[in-house]
Order: C-alpha cells, then sequence, then structure tokens
C-alpha cells in the first residue's frame, strides 16, 4: 500500500507543499462552477446547494481562504487562484439582495426546465430519450 499515513500527510501539509491532489481538486471543483454557472447564469452557489453539496462546501472554502489571504494570515488561497475565480465571474462576497435576486433565477429556471419537459412529455410521451431527440 503505497498511500500516505495520516502522520505523513501532516507533516507535508506542515511545510506547505502543494499537493497535486489539492490542485486537481481545485480544477475539478472550478470546472464544476463553470458549469453551474452555464446553467444558471451565475456562480452564485446556494450554501445548501442539494444538487451538489461539494461544490456549495467547496465554494464557502474558497471565500474562507480569500479572507485569510486578504487579512494577511496563512491561506491556500493565491493571486492566480482569485484572478481565476473573478474571471469566471465569481463574487467573494455577495450581498443579501444579490444572493435573493440569484435563488430566483435559479428557481425560474427549474420552473422553466419542468414547462420545457411536460410539454416535451406530452408531444411524445416519453422522456428516456429527450437528449437524443434535440
Amino acid at each position: 500500500d503505497n498511500a500516505l499515513s495520516k502522520e505523513q500527510f501532516d507533516l507535508l501539509t506542515q511545510i506547505d507543499l502543494d499537493s497535486p491532489l489539492r490542485e486537481s481538486k481545485f480544477e475539478n471543483r472550478f470546472t464544476e462552477l463553470k458549469d453551474f454557472k452555464k446553467a444558471h447564469g451565475h456562480c452564485i452557489v446556494p450554501t445548501s446547494y442539494a444538487a451538489n453539496q461539494k461544490l456549495s462546501n467547496w465554494v464557502q472554502t474558497q471565500k474562507r481562504q480569500y479572507k485569510l489571504l486578504k487579512d494577511g494570515k496563512k491561506s491556500q488561497m493565491s493571486e492566480e487562484k482569485v484572478q481565476l475565480l473573478e474571471d469566471a465571474g465569481f463574487e467573494f462576497e455577495v450581498s443579501k439582495e444579490r444572493k435573493s435576486e440569484a435563488l430566483k433565477l435559479m428557481d425560474r429556471s427549474w420552473e422553466e426546465f419542468f414547462a420545457e419537459l411536460k410539454q416535451y412529455k406530452e408531444k411524445y410521451g416519453q422522456i428516456s430519450d429527450m437528449k437524443q431527440r434535440k
């Protein structure tokens, strides 16, 4: 078994070694964030997002790490990541009004999707092949 023990991992973390695993996790979640934006038109992932709670948790972590960076404290956030996230439309600080607007958009998107699904089922009788017919 070539896996690192917890003690070995902790030792590597203490010397602030950038873990390739950590970077690939960032890249994977960043891709999920971009997919979220395509689907919803914004990057404001709800705190409780049942469709992808890992993405929601990751977003909260990015915001915490950003605050640490801005406060001059040790952070896993880099200026490069900040730029990457901001270029994608990510907002590190979101007002209550903006968050409320984003949630309304998500609800409307769901309602539009459901209406489209109903129309499709009425027209074709089933939805299992919807992706193939479009």
